[in-house]
């Protein structure tokens, strides 16, 4: 074979491997640069997330502090001599009878459990699960219609809205609220 057609020949090769090396670096640079925004993006959200999280949680109180305070509840009139009047009974919170829980039967703690919240045991405070059925029937028109549904409250998440909730706040639907107990629970 002539010298010039080897020279062509290997100069059409030499072009393809260039060619090729090129289309490499390219395709390197691009996976590279959208990794790199991936994981800048993932950073802003977790700071954000961790922003947003303290913003909530900087100024709470111990649960049982918090239930201390709490006026809700009934209230006990008693006359000068300390006898007994009247028990006026609070709408939003009920006639109440606090009972440690040692002395409640382990039949009705479970009963409990698995009628409000079956993975309590398994979550974190937070029953994603529950918030994103709920959310699904709440948001979109699979459900009843717009915040007419389910809740997706925890029993944690629960636990929250009542302690730490104002009580004018516990019965509005709001995002905000629901963040504010994902934070605490």
């Amino acid at each position: 074979m002539p010298r010039v057609y080897r020279y062509r020949r290997n100069r059409v090769k030499r072009a393809a491997l260039q060619r090729s090396r090129l289309l490499r670096t390219r395709w390197h640079w691009l996976v590279s640069m959208t990794a790199l925004v991936f994981l800048g993006g993932l950073m802003t959200v977790a700071v954000l997330g961790f922003i947003v999280y303290r913003s909530y949680a900087h100024d709470l109180l111990p649960p049982e502090e918090a239930i201390a305070n709490s006026s809700i509840g009934t209230s006990i009139a008693y006359d000068r001599n300390g006898e007994y009047l009247y028990e006026y009974i609070d709408r939003l919170g009920g006639l109440r009878d606090p009972v440690p829980l040692d002395e409640m039967s382990q039949y009705m703690i479970d009963a409990t459990v698995s009628t409000e919240d079956a993975s309590f045991y398994g979550n974190p405070g937070v029953n994603f699960r529950g918030l994103v059925r709920a959310a699904t029937e709440n948001l979109t028109p699979f459900g009843p219609g717009w915040f007419e549904g389910s809740g997706g409250s925890s029993i944690t998440q629960q636990l929250v809205k009542n302690v730490y909730i104002d009580p004018e706040e516990r019965f509005d639907r709001k995002i905000e609220r629901k963040i504010n107990e994902m934070v605490i629970a």
